[in-house]
């Protein structure tokens, strides 16, 4: 929760123009970060591990054109996000937008960070639509 208060409040020194809808943003960060309970419609996102696992034999031959090094190569154990999806990842306690990048002759990586930094991933929230209930005040 401390990382939520910290975006909040990251989102509030940015909202110093009085528009409403930065200080919607500010107030709905606030009020999640305090307790304040999520709709039973939310969707909710969860971060996804990168995690890694030695390559088998068969691994180990069918990508030996791409391996410098065999003998202690990884694979990826997790699910990647989709070639160009745009993702929240998170490493050394922060949390950025990146896009994903499956290239088949190099890989695959992200396009601002290296790959083996990142910690883990989650897909980006829908954005907001309001209720036709709250549409019409």
């Amino acid at each position: 929760m401390d990382v939520l208060i910290s975006i909040s409040d990251e989102i509030y020194r940015h909202a110093k123009d009085g528009s409403e809808d930065s200080n919607d943003e500010w107030n709905a960060m606030r009020a999640i970060a305090n307790g304040t309970p999520i709709p039973d419609n939310a969707t909710v996102c969860e971060w996804i591990p990168m995690t890694k696992r030695p390559m088998t034999d068969d691994e180990k031959e069918y990508y030996k054109e791409e391996l410098e090094y065999c003998d202690d190569a990884e694979i990826f154990d997790c699910k990647l996000p989709e070639d160009d999806e745009e993702v929240l990842i998170t490493m050394n306690g922060w949390v950025t937008i990146d896009t994903f990048d499956r290239d088949f002759t190099d890989g695959c990586s992200f396009e601002g960070y290296d790959i083996d930094d990142v910690k883990a991933w989650m897909p980006l929230p829908e954005p907001y639509k309001p209720q036709e209930s709250e549409d019409k005040e």
